[in-house]
């Protein structure tokens, strides 16, 4: 949304937001939210267009900033374009933003930072040892250990990837500026 995250609670039927401008705590910060994810059972991230990172707790509605590479001591540039979380099958959590794609271990707040790969828009696990990446600059299949990666070319020409979906039968969709196509 561009004005915080709301909750419906399904058996009541009553919503809830928070980081809304409507918060006299939240000031003048920017409440344009593009993914939310739970990354542990009751704790939500969500990451958005200058927003930076937010972990929420479902249960307290309690919020707290954060910026997960501050878990590292490393020299990269934060992400504040945070527009999507994911977590993999082996309980890693993937963000990507405009400067950086990460794989975060919430156990040990390791951080892995994947090198080559930027402005990243959409996140899919292909497998247990490969994720799709898409972004500005199109789509790359990503080896989670070795972080090498593949660019996909695509049969359209078109190199900005919206959004991603990986169907049980193993084929990708793919939406970008030109219709949605599907990738055997």
């Amino acid at each position: 949304t561009n004005n915080g995250i709301s909750f419906l609670n399904s058996k009541t039927g009553q919503w809830r937001s928070v980081l809304s401008s409507f918060e006299e705590s939240q000031g003048n910060k920017s409440h344009i939210f593009l993914t939310v994810c739970e990354v542990a059972p009751g704790i939500i991230w969500a990451g958005g267009y200058s927003s930076g990172a937010y972990q929420i707790d479902k249960k307290t509605f309690s919020v707290s900033y954060f910026m997960p590479p501050l878990y590292t001591h490393s020299n990269k540039r934060p992400d504040k374009y945070i527009r999507d979380i994911r977590t993999d099958m082996q309980g890693y959590i993937w963000s990507g933003g405009f400067y950086n794609l990460k794989r975060i271990n919430l156990k040990t707040q390791d951080v892995r930072f994947y090198d080559g790969l930027n402005s990243i828009t959409a996140i899919v696990e292909k497998d247990e040892k490969s994720m799709w990446i898409g972004s500005a600059a199109g789509l790359c299949l990503l080896d989670k250990e070795s972080g090498k990666f593949e660019r996909i070319k695509l049969p359209v020409e078109s190199s900005y990837i919206y959004s991603l979906y990986q169907a049980k039968n193993g084929s990708l969709y793919v939406t970008h500026f030109l219709p949605t196509i599907r990738f055997p």
